[in-house]
């Protein structure tokens, strides 16, 4: 979720620096010149509190420091805290993630190790800790951590999606599924599972169910109640205040109570973009795509140049097959941001659609160039140039992509199909088509893969087969549209007649042209 706070608030100048006791670290107090009345008013009063020596003061206003983000300020509170009351596991707690943050992840080890030992059941610490530890390449540490957190909580969904992460680190794809849907099944909003989760079920085999959980790749982590940073984030008000709630309860999957506090954020900073932003986000991800084309519409009325804004809006146009205004905000997009893949992707599908195909292809190859081993951008590439009859150019951007990516099924599928059935006999290879499909057959078949396979030994001269294969495809067809089940029935008649099928795919097909607006991620 995109959000741009003001600058005020994430870029401290230290202008003074307290004591705060004999003994204490000098605090790098920040200047608050262009800070809110509130906040300017609350951080001067737990200075006031700081100098008077009252219990807890340092740890109160570290908390305050870093619910507002003066991080380097909070961590001398924090570190001071912790020297006055070294029996409290929140300050090590707090210091832990300020170091995380900054890349000191061995410091941060240390400071969660600390929490432990004084609160030895804090499952927060344990899941931070085991991810720290994994990502250190200590897969046996890190199990021992998610194990005593699940020990804890056997129904804690991170502490079995951390239990998932250990196992495919160490190849075990059979036990990373089963702590992964263990977790998917307590936090079913976690898209954050489905990537790990999709290339366990590929290292057994199952590409189908792998292909679909891989397609519904998203960003919503494994929810973690964290009460320690719940404190400390709730002492924020006004527009970030409402901001980091409506965050939080996204990232749980509860979309209706985030569009309410993102509304009210609306309400505490009406002129905020990116205010507006998050509430078309919400509203999107809730099906009322009017109200979320209104939010990002007041988004970009607010910042013209906002390239989110323009990509968001793009995509919910899209979805209400309003293409030729979406390839406009997607245009403007790349212009303000050129690194914004997403946004080139989807100019890419809006313009397939359109029928644009050439210029669909001057998109897809801009996000190649951004993002050399996207997967889906190298095969769109291919399918575009076949669409378009470029038969050699095909095969050779085929040809480097699987070479780039030689485990993609994805991609195989089309240059062997490409291969097996091209009408440019500089292309044609049906030799090298059934070597390559090989990869295909290794594994079970999707329809299209089985289809594929059926060209391939129909191309090699063995009719039989591709007439059995192409069989079972028309029996297994499930709900496949109209215009595919017509084309598997043709060639099968050509399979009977022992011809091979003359083209990878038919111009109108829809993996060449999609009609639906849908396709748009």
């Amino acid at each position: 979720m995109t959000i741009r706070i003001a600058a005020l608030l994430c870029i401290a100048s230290c202008l003074a620096c307290s004591r705060g006791g004999a003994g204490a670290e000098p605090i790098p107090h920040p200047d608050l010149a262009q800070a809110t009345d509130d906040l300017r008013g609350r951080i001067e009063t737990a200075r006031e509190a700081l100098d008077a020596g009252g219990d807890g003061a340092h740890g109160r206003l570290g908390m305050l420091y870093d619910a507002y983000g003066f991080h380097d300020a909070a961590a001398a509170c924090y570190r001071n805290a912790g020297a006055l009351d070294p029996g409290a596991a929140r300050w090590p707690y707090y210091l832990g993630h300020l170091l995380r943050a900054r890349g000191a992840a061995e410091d941060a080890r240390d400071r969660f190790r600390r929490v432990l030992e004084l609160e030895p059941d804090y499952v927060p610490a344990r899941i931070v800790l085991g991810r720290l530890t994994l990502a250190a390449g200590n897969r046996d540490g890190a199990a021992e951590q998610f194990e005593r957190a699940a020990a804890v909580d056997e129904r804690h969904a991170a502490a079995l999606a951390g239990l998932g992460a250990v196992a495919a680190a160490r190849g075990d794809h059979a036990e990373a599924v089963r702590h992964y849907e263990a977790a998917r099944q307590l936090a079913p909003g976690a898209t954050s599972l489905n990537y790990p989760l999709g290339l366990a079920y590929r290292g057994l085999g199952q590409d189908e169910r792998a292909r679909e959980l891989l397609g519904r790749r998203g960003e919503i982590p494994v929810p973690l109640v964290d009460p320690y940073l719940g404190e400390m984030r709730a002492l924020r008000t006004g527009m970030l205040a409402h901001h980091t709630r409506g965050t939080a309860l996204a990232a749980e999957g509860r979309d209706a109570e985030a569009l309410v506090e993102f509304r009210r954020a609306v309400e505490a900073d009406p002129q905020e973009p990116s205010a507006h932003l998050n509430v078309g986000h919400a509203e999107a991800r809730l099906g009322n795509l009017d109200a979320a084309r209104a939010a990002f519409e007041e988004a970009l009325r607010l910042d013209p140049e906002y390239a989110a804004a323009h990509y968001n809006l793009g995509t919910v146009l899209s979805r209400t097959a309003r293409d030729e205004d979406a390839v406009r905000h997607y245009e403007h997009a790349t212009l303000i941001q050129p690194g914004l893949i997403a946004a080139r992707m989807n100019l890419g599908h809006a313009l397939r659609r359109l029928g644009r195909f050439e210029r669909a292809l001057d998109a897809y190859n801009a996000a190649i160039a951004g993002a050399p081993t996207r997967a889906d951008a190298r095969r769109l590439e291919g399918l575009v140039l076949i669409r378009l009859h470029r038969w050699v150019e095909a095969r050779a951007r085929l040809e480097l992509a699987l070479t780039l990516l030689p485990d993609d099924l994805e991609l195989r599928n089309v240059l062997v199909r490409l291969l097996a059935t091209c009408p440019d006999r500089a292309v044609h290879d049906p030799v090298r088509a059934a070597s390559l499909a090989g990869g295909l057959a290794a594994t079970t078949p999707t329809l299209d893969h089985a289809a594929t396979l059926a060209m391939v030994a129909a191309a090699n001269g063995d009719f039989a087969a591709a007439v059995r294969i192409q069989r079972q495809v028309l029996a297994s067809r499930g709900d496949a549209p109209s215009v595919v089940v017509e084309e598997l029935r043709r060639n099968l008649s050509l399979f009977e007649s022992n011809r091979p099928c003359p083209r990878p795919w038919r111009d109108d097909d829809p993996t060449l042209q999609p009609t639906q607006a849908s396709r748009a991620p």
